[in-house]
């Protein structure tokens, strides 16, 4: 900071993460929206949890804080060291695909077997 008018930004000593409580505001291009101190996120999943909410919790999953993407909320979870939610990244892709399965026989029945096709013509060595 050069300018004589300008000031340094004022450092806030604002909790947040499990422990904390309250809201604390956050300010984004579309202004400052109250977020509860105990969550991570900013202004905009904030708003997106309030004009988009779903049915199945905000992103499709009812457990605060999993996302759709593991990278997302596994990564920064590992990070801290809190791994209280580690059993949906197990538990989800399995579940997930023991119910595409049972979906995909009861619509389609069950595989018939057959003879595999070769893509060439067995050669006859005359024996």
């Amino acid at each position: 900071m050069t300018g004589a008018n300008e000031q340094a930004p004022k450092i806030l000593d604002v909790p947040i993460g499990p422990g904390a409580t309250g809201m604390r505001g956050e300010f984004d291009s579309l202004g400052t929206v109250e977020v509860p101190a105990h969550r991570y996120w900013a202004a905009q999943t904030q708003r997106s949890l309030q004009h988009f909410n779903m049915p199945w919790g905000h992103h499709g999953w009812p457990y605060d804080g999993a996302s759709m993407n593991p990278a997302r909320s596994f990564g920064p979870d590992l990070a801290i060291g809190n791994l209280s939610t580690w059993w949906v990244y197990l538990v989800r892709p399995v579940a997930s695909a023991v119910i595409a399965v049972g979906v995909a026989t009861c619509c389609a029945g069950r595989p018939k077997p057959r003879k595999p096709e070769l893509p060439w013509k067995p050669l006859d060595h005359g024996g």
